[in-house]
Parts: C-alpha cells; sequence; structure tokens
C-alpha cells in the first residue's frame, strides 16, 4: 500500500490550518479534501504507474520516495529517474 505525505491547502471552511502535515493511505487519501498530496512513498515494486486508476494524470516531475532505494526519485514521463546521476532506476 502507498503511503502519501499531505500537506492541507488553505480553505476557510476546513478545520486544519494550512501547512499541516498528514501521512496517510491510499485510501484515506482520497477523503481528504482539505490536503494536497506531496510526496508519495512504497517499495520498488509498488511504484505508481502512469494511467492506472490510481495515477491516472502522473505527470513528467512527480515525485516518490522509494523505500527499497531509501531516497526520492522523479518520473520524467516515462520512467522513473534518479535525481543525482539521472539514470533510470
Amino acid at each position: 500500500m502507498f503511503q502519501y505525505r499531505m500537506i492541507a491547502i488553505a480553505n476557510p471552511r476546513s478545520p486544519v490550518a494550512p501547512g499541516t502535515f498528514l501521512v496517510t493511505d491510499n485510501i484515506s487519501a482520497r477523503t481528504q479534501p482539505n490536503y494536497a498530496v506531496v510526496e508519495i512513498s512504497g517499495t520498488t515494486a509498488q511504484r505508481p504507474v502512469a494511467g492506472t486508476p490510481d495515477f491516472p494524470n502522473l505527470g513528467a516531475g512527480s515525485s516518490y520516495y522509494d523505500t527499497t532505494l531509501s531516497k526520492t526519485i522523479y518520473w520524467d514521463g516515462a520512467n522513473w529517474r534518479d535525481p543525482t546521476s539521472g539514470a533510470a532506476v
């Protein structure tokens, strides 16, 4: 299961202060209307796949904390890349 790191967005009707962080699973993330996703994390095998129901709009520049590699990697629109070397991982 993915973990989502989320941040509260400004909403005058929200009881949550803007900038408050929340870490939740992918099911709970869908029911958090006052938050925006900042980062997703999980194992290498759990990486998001563009075009799937969970990630229909995975855009270039999206980040993912890969717990197997112990680092944040970035989606270039076709591959997950190491930000330091630029190599596909």
